[in-house]
């Protein structure tokens, strides 16, 4: 079934003509088929349309609640198989072998499930869990679309500018998600729902899941993607690939000179102007401006557009707001602890720790914010 397998998207005269490009341009056969395959999947998570993204991000997400409830259940069948050759049939989980029913020690509970009857009780967990993870799947197509958007991957190959601003909305996902999910435990438990239960929830529970998701989302979405979006992704990125590459074969030739490209010197320049050409880049003044653009789209982050001394004052804003509130937590700490032991001699040296580890962890927020976070 094509569809299942190998729907075949895009144009394959397209997906080779790229790949030459970017031999052309210097990259090895290998990188070159890597780089285009995962370049088209870039442009067409950025270039499908909404309906088409929302429709395979739920897919996606649903798909990954089906195999998960599935793999529960065959995770409680093989329990269940294991269970019954240690154990006597009929007799307790936990009461050792050889004693017979009635020998068995009375404070031994009964099997609190019964495994055959596990693959009926998965079709609520599936009906809960679809729509659940499809919904999530949707937001995350959507933010994967607008990353690779923001980072114009319909627009380049060379210059990707990726912005960070998505790690801030998968945040929003997480969080929104993780109440989701306990609001349904929760309606679902009642009285049930002790605070056990919403610590296990909140420190295995959801953060395993979240990172197994994480995990498992971008490879299973980029194999849905393609069944579902009918856009020919190899007919839209290649003329972007060969432009990149054209202009990084003329670059190397002014900077280097002709020497380097004595053995295919002809067929290489020859295209790339060919290529230039035919693309609106003919002149000398053209190629130097699209050159220009490229530099200046590739050092378009803040951190780098604005001189230090301006951002400065961010950093020692940051700084403070993170070690203020440490050093206040560690006097109060320290005045917690007052009611065992003097606070006045406990003072000079709490203010000293806290300062310290105020400091420490001020700097460290601040190094994370210029380096991820800085001009989102």
């Amino acid at each position: 079934m094509p569809w299942l397998s190998n729907p075949q998207r895009d144009s394959r005269d397209d997906i080779r003509a790229a790949q030459q490009a970017l031999v052309c341009a210097g990259y090895p056969h290998a990188e070159a088929v890597s780089q285009v395959s995962t370049h088209l999947g870039r442009v067409r998570a950025a270039t499908s349309t909404r309906g088409t993204v929302t429709v395979a991000g739920f897919l996606t997400g649903a798909l990954m609640a089906v195999i998960a409830v599935a793999a529960l259940v065959v995770a409680i069948l093989v329990s269940g198989v294991v269970s019954s050759t240690v154990h006597e049939p009929g007799m307790p989980l936990g009461c050792p072998p050889g004693l017979g029913l009635r020998n068995c020690p009375s404070h031994v509970a009964a099997p609190a499930f019964d495994n055959p009857g596990a693959p009926l009780g998965s079709w609520p967990a599936i009906a809960i869990g679809s729509p659940i993870l499809g919904l999530a799947g949707a937001w995350s197509a959507h933010i994967t679309r607008n990353r690779w958007r923001r980072a114009g991957a319909a627009y380049t190959f060379s210059d990707l500018a990726p912005r960070r601003v998505y790690l801030v909305e998968i945040a929003v996902l997480g969080l929104t998600m993780a109440g989701l999910v306990v609001g349904v435990v929760w309606a679902f438990a009642g009285s049930q729902f002790s605070e056990a239960a919403f610590e296990l929830l909140a420190l295995i529970a959801i953060p395993v899941g979240a990172a197994v998701f994480a995990a498992a989302f971008p490879a299973l979405y980029a194999w849905v993607l393609p069944r579902v979006s009918p856009l020919d992704a190899a007919a839209f990125a290649r003329p972007i690939i060969e432009r990149d590459a054209a202009l990084q074969v003329v670059a190397d030739r002014e900077f280097y000179g002709r020497s380097p490209y004595h053995r295919s010197r002809s067929d290489r320049t020859a295209w790339a102007d060919a290529v230039l050409h035919g693309q609106g880049f003919a002149t000398t003044a053209a190629r130097q401006e699209a050159l220009r653009r490229r530099m200046d789209r590739g050092s378009g982050a803040y951190s780098r557009g604005v001189p230090l001394w301006q951002r400065l004052w961010h950093y020692i804003l940051i700084a403070g707001a993170v070690a203020v509130p440490l050093w206040g937590l560690s006097r109060w700490v320290a005045w917690i602890l007052g009611t065992i032991h003097d606070p006045l001699a406990l003072a000079p040296l709490v203010d000293v720790v806290g300062w310290c580890i105020g400091t420490v962890v001020g700097i460290a927020v601040t190094w994370v914010y210029a380096r991820n976070l800085e001009g989102l």
